[in-house]
């Protein structure tokens, strides 16, 4: 507040020429100012005709910032997918118990921490202003990114970025024929027809039957190749000779 036009805001800066700027009258003798685009220290003083004021001082600083960031998710290797690398992981889905490694960059060296259920996790510094974190996850999470400079300035990313699990179902087999009980001569050969199925392919089955003198045996099924990381599903069948056989189970 000050009396008297027309009112003025001076800038000292290092090295160079003092920068004056007119105040406009907001009325009730307040004058303002806007000074736009500040990168460094400075001091300044308000000064009219007839008077100056104290001179005084504007600190600046550098908030954390992330500039560059990464996520690599490693699916399991019974998966059969690939690595997959991304620069927007806000929302990402990805097989359960896949390894998960994010890599940022910052503006300055702070200290980087992964922040989940409200507990920070630090990053591991890879180089002057590179951090690494890695993690496996098993459920769906929501989770942020933190910085923290030496004079405790934070910078927080949305603290709702997710990373959706895909569950891993378990292979499914069922017998098709004989559906039920079937008694049968010790000379025959019986048609087995079965569905196998999974979520991420079949690299072996078998049909095991459970004999009287030599316990359990097991026939090895011939399993139709499928693209890695496919569903895969399929209908087959096996005749199977039941000499000496006793197909308690």
């Amino acid at each position: 507040k000050v009396i008297g036009a027309p009112v003025f805001v001076t800038m000292l800066k290092s090295n160079l020429a003092p920068e004056k700027i007119f105040m406009r009258h907001m009325g009730n003798n307040i004058y303002e100012a806007s000074i736009y685009d500040i990168k460094d220290d400075f001091r300044y003083f308000v000064s009219n005709a007839n008077s100056i004021s104290p001179t005084f001082t504007i600190s600046t600083f550098e908030i954390p910032e992330i500039e560059e960031k990464e996520i690599m998710i490693e699916p399991p290797l019974y998966t059969g997918l690939p690595v997959q690398k991304l620069t927007e992981f806000e929302y990402i889905t990805a097989p359960e118990f896949s390894r998960i490694q994010i890599k940022i960059v910052s503006n300055k060296q702070v200290d980087a921490f992964y922040k989940c259920k409200k507990v920070l996790s630090p990053f591991t510094r890879a180089s002057s202003l590179k951090y690494l974190y890695q993690f496996r996850v098993n459920e769906y999470t929501e989770y942020s990114l933190a910085l923290i400079d030496k004079d405790k300035h934070e910078y927080e990313t949305n603290p709702e970025w997710v990373i959706e699990t895909i569950p891993d179902l378990p292979p499914s087999a069922e017998i098709k024929e004989p559906a039920n009980d079937k008694k049968v001569l010790g000379i025959e050969e019986l048609d087995f027809k079965y569905t196998l199925s999974d979520d991420y392919g079949i690299s072996k089955a078998q049909i095991i039957f459970q004999t009287p003198e030599d316990g359990l045996i097991s026939i090895p099924l011939e399993i139709k190749k499928s693209e890695k990381g496919k569903s895969v599903m399929f209908e087959d069948s096996i005749s199977v000779g039941l000499l000496n056989l006793s197909l308690q189970n």
